[in-house]
């Protein structure tokens, strides 16, 4: 006899929109304590080391050289408040389609800079599509 498994109830998020301003995110991203050491790197950039902090527009972004390419890559730093609804994002996305961390990660990190290993390994875990 096949014993059957009840199936999870599909979830469904409205995380695909920040729902923010420019103005908005700039207060965010401006007053966000995990950043304020990123700012100060910002004010006196190092482009020698592996990677540096830079801004534009009042917009704080990382920076970096590929080592295979030679490109030079930018990445905006990612206020905390907003990191959960990117990693949803790269999650959800038709391009990723609940596909685990490592597709998540790979949305995610050609555009955006936080440390989120973690926390997209947590947010997958927690995904009920991820672990189907």
């Amino acid at each position: 006899m096949i014993e059957e498994k009840a199936l999870k109830a599909l979830k469904i998020s409205n995380s695909g929109v920040l729902n923010i301003t420019a103005e908005q995110f700039k207060k965010i991203h401006r007053d966000d304590l995990e950043l304020k050491k990123y700012w100060k790197l910002a004010e006196k950039p190092d482009e020698t080391g592996r990677s540096w902090y830079c801004t534009e527009q009042d917009i704080l972004y990382r920076r970096y050289r590929n080592e295979k390419t030679g490109d030079d890559v930018k990445q905006l730093m990612l206020p905390d408040e907003l990191v959960d609804r990117v990693i949803a994002f790269g999650n959800e996305s038709s391009l990723s389609a609940h596909q685990g961390c490592q597709s998540t990660m790979r949305k995610i990190m050609p555009e955006f800079y936080y440390r989120i290993n973690d926390r997209v390994r947590k947010y997958v875990k927690s995904c009920d599509l991820c672990s189907v």
